[in-house]
């Protein structure tokens, strides 16, 4: 999360100012509509929980067997090992960019 932080404010400081207030003026709006609309109009916790246990019972989920859990445990390591790859390099690339 703090890796992330930097990036961010990094990324944000490189942008300029019109970004900037750009930016601040979009997150402001979607703040604005969250508090005025989106509050009034959210589910209650029970209406939520029951919806989610009426999913969870219609899908019947069943637990893989120790073999597809190691298949799967090696795929998600693969992945991971990816994107953490590419974003390792993206972000080299933007401050390489950056400092030129």
């Amino acid at each position: 999360v703090v890796f992330s932080i930097i990036i961010y404010i990094i990324m944000f400081i490189a942008c300029g100012l019109y970004n900037d207030i750009l930016s601040c003026s979009i997150t402001a709006a979607c703040l604005i509509y969250y508090f005025v609309w989106g509050r009034k109009h959210m589910k209650s916790d029970a209406e939520t929980r029951r919806e989610v246990d009426e999913a969870n019972a219609a899908l019947e989920l069943e637990l893989p067997t120790a073999e597809e859990k190691a298949k799967l445990d090696r795929e998600f390591h693969i992945w991971l090992g990816v994107a953490l790859g590419f974003c390792v390099l993206v972000c080299v690339l933007f401050i390489t960019y950056w400092m030129m």
